[in-house]
């Protein structure tokens, strides 16, 4: 006997909701990557300290406190050009981890409760396996969408991020001498 799920009639849904699940895997990789560069670690040992924590949300906190205290620019005794990029990096890194914190509780979300198709109307619906929550309901594909495009740019700017951190850690003073 074979069964069927009635989220098999909505193709699309299932396409988003699994690209999330994807996409949401290549951030936590990017943000592992900024981590490493930010502790100044091999990738694999920030890796290895990232993703340690079985709870995304005490990463991501991990992440935040690690920033904080690596990029602080009061802590380092450079000019002010040096304080400047400190504050930079750690104001961009900062905004890198609070939307990541969101995304991942939005696909906490998605993945966790149930989805099917409203027999009256043919619409894709949400419901929270605990008590009724807010976002219960119908759901648009393109909301799902959005989660998909937030996640990517975040990717994307985590990596740029670290790519620029690589050649030159913000930690670094510039010790040429002006003239």
């Amino acid at each position: 006997m074979t069964s069927t799920s009635i989220m098999e009639f909505a193709p699309e849904y299932v396409r988003a909701i699994g690209m999330i699940s994807i996409e949401n895997a290549n951030m936590e990789l990017a943000l592992a990557a900024l981590f490493s560069r930010i502790i100044q670690v091999q990738l694999k040992t920030g890796r290895a300290i990232y993703l340690t924590p079985k709870s995304a949300v005490a990463r991501t906190e991990i992440f935040e406190n690690a920033a904080k205290a690596a990029l602080d620019p009061e802590a380092w005794h450079g000019n002010k050009a040096h304080h400047d990029e400190m504050r930079a990096a750690l104001n961009k890194t900062l905004n890198i981890i609070e939307r990541a914190k969101t995304a991942i509780g939005k696909r906490h979300g998605i993945m966790h409760d149930q989805w099917g198709v409203n027999i009256d109307t043919d619409e894709v619906e949400r419901r929270s396996l605990g008590k009724p929550a807010k976002t219960d309901g119908v759901v648009s594909v393109e909301t799902l969408e959005s989660l998909i495009a937030s996640m990517r740019a975040i990717i994307c700017e985590a990596r740029e991020l670290a790519a620029k951190f690589r050649t030159k850690p913000p930690q670094m003073v510039d010790m040429r001498i002006d003239a």
